[in-house]
């Protein structure tokens, strides 16, 4: 029996209440940025669409109350980098709406950051997961940086 070495690292696996939303979150991921799944592993216990590896960009962070008052009570952001933020977002509202469920768009939710820059999208059926679009790194600017948040190496101590 051959072992695969991985690399080590961190993983992300979204568990969506039911299959349909299941499937909904992976036409929007294919609709807004053109992503699709690769392969499939089914199982008694779950339907799993598997992405193909990609370089993740993980961020553990913390709300305060006002966001979670405009997105709804959040635990998990799917984010996604497209080119039309606040265009995605409505497609990504317009696909929930046509199965059926209410999706809310937030394009300032984050004051610090011009409007627009995150946009994004609720669903209150997803139960704590929200869609975040933010810019692929070709439409970040010298002067959009200068509004956004100074990034420091993190200190054992923090």
């Amino acid at each position: 029996m051959s072992t695969i070495a991985l690399p080590s690292g961190i993983n992300t696996v979204f568990v969506c209440p039911n299959l349909e939303l299941r499937d909904l979150v992976i036409k929007v991921i294919q609709e807004t940025s053109g992503i699709k799944p690769v392969r499939k592993s089914d199982s008694e216990s779950a339907q799993r669409a598997h992405y193909a590896p990609a370089t993740a960009e993980v961020i553990v962070n913390t709300a305060p109350e006002a966001m979670h008052d405009l997105l709804g009570r959040t635990s998990v952001a799917l984010a996604l980098r497209v080119d039309d933020r606040v265009a995605a977002a409505k497609i990504a509202a317009m696909i929930f709406a046509e199965a059926g469920y209410s999706a809310k768009i937030q394009t300032h939710a984050e004051p610090e950051f011009p409007d627009g820059f995150v946009v994004f999208v609720s669903v209150k059926a997803l139960n704590g997961i929200v869609l975040m679009f933010w810019p692929k790194p070709e439409h970040v600017t010298p002067e959009l940086l200068a509004h956004l948040p100074k990034q420091e190496p993190w200190d054992a101590g923090d």
